[in-house]
């Protein structure tokens, strides 16, 4: 699911909208009037969670920036005291567990670069297949963002339109993550 703007007034609004999604995550979409709702669909690593199918937890791991060997720098769970670190929000529901992986939603109240990849691998349970994250939410030394496979689909996202009416999009479920 990707949302493009035409029109400069359109990416300002669009912007604000994916910046400040500040809403509570009480519920599994979202939650709240926040102006902007995301939810993703991702395969984990299985077993690694201490959760039953429909448990869900929030996820307030911080998010910053780390020295990376290949790449200078690169975002990842922060260290403790980090001033530089950014506050991040999500809520992780297990939808099923299976022997290849386990199928997660994941809501997400911040829009920080790579924050669901970070927070599963934070849990100690990264994305099934990522070569980045690994448990901790630290990236791997010689892991690179590009190369792939990994399951993560964008799969609803609720705006709320300058004049007041919300629109809705939803994508199609990818393969696996039904």
């Amino acid at each position: 699911l990707l949302v493009c703007a035409r029109r400069p007034t359109t990416r300002a609004w669009l912007s604000a909208q994916l910046r400040e999604s500040t809403g509570s995550l009480a519920s599994g979409a979202g939650g709240g009037a926040s102006p902007c709702r995301k939810l993703y669909r991702a395969l984990l690593v299985p077993g690694r969670l201490a959760l039953a199918a429909g448990d869900s937890l929030a996820i307030t791991t911080p998010i910053g920036r780390r020295p990376h060997p290949p790449l200078g720098e690169i975002w990842c769970a922060a260290a403790a005291g980090d001033p530089g670190a950014l506050a991040a929000r999500s809520r992780l529901t297990l939808l099923e567990r299976g022997s290849e992986a386990d199928l997660v939603e994941v809501a997400i109240a911040s829009g920080r670069p790579h924050q669901i990849r970070i927070h599963c691998a934070a849990l100690g349970a990264p994305l099934r297949g990522d070569p980045l994250y690994q448990p901790g939410g630290w990236a791997r030394p010689g892991g690179l963002p590009g190369e792939g496979g990994y399951r993560l689909q964008a799969r609803r996202l609720q705006l709320h339109r300058p004049e007041g009416s919300v629109l809705e999009l939803q994508a199609p479920p990818a393969a696996g993550l039904g």
